[in-house]
């Protein structure tokens, strides 16, 4: 299910009413847990997760005003987008620190920026606390696209960038859908044939490209 699953408590209980008792299972699109960064990252992390005790997230994800009259028109509205920039792209962020170090956040300070007159944010800053221990620092803006994405991760005796993981290189459409499509092709091995040795599209498009060329395969036989 696209980001945000729900905007209230409320959509919650109703999404369990809906599939409960049925054979279904419900999941948030967050493709970058696929990306060999990421794997690699949460790994040299995880044992470490004790001494760490700074995070220092900075995130760029331009979007210039058009963006908001074509393509993205549903996210300036915050009844249907739950928030900007940063529920938007900078979530995916969040959820890779939060997958390895814990939900448990605390905001002590959040400023946001509105440049392009719509609903939602189009900058935050924010000082947050995870797990009552680890000060967590981050600013997400679709404004300017000269802020660099990067982040630091402090702790006791050790530092770690996500600079020196490739995270750019790792973090690729391509390279998502492709690991993406391994996992796929593992359990359904029967079933998909598809080729990325050409593939420029999204991961949306890939994922529809796959399902479509499934469903095809399967008429023919």
């Amino acid at each position: 299910v696209e980001k945000p699953i729900v905007i209230t408590n409320k959509e919650v209980s109703e999404i369990r009413k809906l599939v409960s008792n049925k054979d279904i299972s419900i999941c948030v699109i967050y493709q970058m847990r696929y990306s060999k960064f990421y794997k690699k990252f949460k790994k040299d992390l995880i044992n470490k997760l004790e001494k760490v005790n700074y995070i220092h997230l900075q995130m760029s994800h331009y979007r210039g005003k058009e963006y908001f009259h074509k393509l993205g028109r549903w996210k300036k509205h915050l009844s249907s987008s739950g928030g900007g920039v940063l529920m938007q792209q900078g979530i995916h962020w969040l959820n890779l620190i939060c997958s390895i170090v814990g939900y448990d956040i605390e905001v002590i300070f959040a400023k946001k920026s509105f440049k392009y007159g719509t609903e939602t944010e189009d900058a935050i800053s924010a000082n947050l606390m995870i797990n009552e221990n680890i000060k967590f620092d981050l600013y997400n803006s679709r404004i300017s696209p000269r802020v660099p994405t990067n982040m630091s991760v402090y702790g006791e005796g050790f530092f770690f960038n996500v600079e020196d993981y490739k995270f750019r290189k790792f973090s690729s459409v391509k390279n998502m859908c492709q690991n993406l499509f391994s996992i796929i092709k593992r359990k359904f091995p029967l079933l998909i044939k598809f080729s990325l040795n050409s593939y420029s599209g999204s991961y949306k498009d890939f994922l529809n490209d796959v399902l479509n060329k499934n469903s095809n395969n399967n008429k023919e036989s």
